[in-house]
């Protein structure tokens, strides 16, 4: 089966413990570690992260989440070095 979706070369690598930040209008931080990518049932890759959240008027909050691969590195497009 061939691959259906975009690769932008100019995004960092997704990959097991890569880091990632999103910083919002808000001034809340989200930091991202990957934890895996792979295919759904569908073959859609997806991407399984660990969050914490900080900032604004949030004290702070971690939990782990599900993205598919390209609103994953839409969102979370700053690495951060570990």
């Amino acid at each position: 089966m061939g691959q259906w979706f975009k690769i932008d070369r100019t995004r960092p690598e997704v990959k097991a413990g890569a880091v990632f930040r999103c910083r919002l209008p808000s001034h809340v931080v989200e930091t991202v570690e990957v934890i895996e990518v792979g295919p759904d049932a569908m073959g859609v890759p997806h991407v399984k992260y660990n969050l914490v959240v900080a900032g604004g008027t949030i004290s702070s909050f971690a939990e782990m989440r599900t993205l598919g691969l390209e609103t994953f590195a839409s969102r979370y497009n700053e690495p951060v070095s570990v």
